[in-house]
């Protein structure tokens, strides 16, 4: 009975995400999409704890005018119809500790298919998927120059209201044309499959090794590319700096000289002072003498 129940409820949820993503109430889908992309563009502006924050002040602020507000119109007309927000409050909100377990172990679930699955790949056990899972993660660093994770997650969300909706009104279309790219793949696959039948495993180690190495090669020569002009930026900075350096200890020993030379003069020289007054009261006494 109670399987019955979660599997009516899961079904139930599903269902009004699937009408939430086609826009089946626009209110409420505008309401959820504009809050999500809301929210996403604040924390690009924004840190984490401000957009929590600012977040928990508005919510606060329109339950608390509204509980006001409330009080005093029951104040007012003279009626008690008790507290605005009790049908929330009543609501059951707690998991249960069958809900919890339930949760935990598919969360310990997947946990575990991670870890084994990148350990295999990391690992090396299989070749092939290894190379496979090495230019994945070498073309995401391609889409990580380009984008963010924020900016990841709002393409998703755009894409996640938009996409169900441009394919309910164009599906003849797009499964005419996935149709023909799904061809392709398997035509392509169908022949990467039968030319690795007739090779031997020591044969297609080696080739993809060899494409490998070929990998490792010229991405050396793409780092090498990227970090020249770095590195000769540096050089000259480096040749710069040497030489401010140098320019200023010459200008440092010409001060140190030239300070030196003007207390050795100044000690060596006497200073006499001119008193005309005194010339003439030791002339008249020569005379007189």
């Amino acid at each position: 009975m109670d399987k019955g129940k979660k599997e009516c409820a899961w079904s139930s949820w599903k269902g009004q995400v699937v009408d939430l993503l086609h826009w089946r109430d626009l209110k409420q889908s505008g309401l959820v999409f504009g809050s999500v992309l809301l929210l996403l563009f604040s924390l690009t502006q924004f840190s984490v704890v401000s957009v929590i924050a600012y977040l928990a002040l508005a919510v606060l602020s329109a339950t608390i005018s509204f509980r006001i507000y409330k009080s005093v119109l029951q104040a007012v007309q003279k009626t008690d119809e008790g507290h605005p927000f009790k049908a929330y409050l009543e609501v059951e909100v707690a998991l249960s500790t069958d809900q919890i377990s339930k949760y935990v172990e598919k969360t310990q679930l997947y946990i575990n298919s991670t870890v084994k699955e990148l350990r295999r790949l990391f690992l090396v056990q299989d070749l092939v998927d290894s190379i496979k899972f090495a230019v994945l993660m070498w073309l995401l660093t391609y889409v990580g120059a380009l984008f963010n994770g924020l900016t990841l997650m709002i393409l998703a969300v755009i894409s996640m209201f938009s996409m169900p909706v441009v394919y309910e009104k164009y599906q003849t279309q797009i499964d005419q044309y996935l149709g023909l790219v799904r061809t392709q793949v398997n035509s392509i696959m169908g022949k990467s499959t039968l030319l690795s039948g007739r090779i031997s495993d020591e044969q297609l180690n080696e080739s993809l090794t060899n494409l490998l190495l070929k990998a490792v090669d010229v991405f050396r020569a793409h780092l090498k590319q990227a970090i020249g002009p770095i590195a000769h930026h540096a050089t000259g900075f480096y040749l710069t700096l040497k030489a401010l350096r140098g320019v200023a200890g010459m200008s440092l020993l010409h001060k140190q000289i030239s300070h030196t030379d003007i207390t050795s003069v100044c000690g060596n020289v006497q200073v006499h002072t001119h008193d005309p007054m005194q010339d003439g009261v030791e002339g008249d006494y020569s005379r007189a003498t």
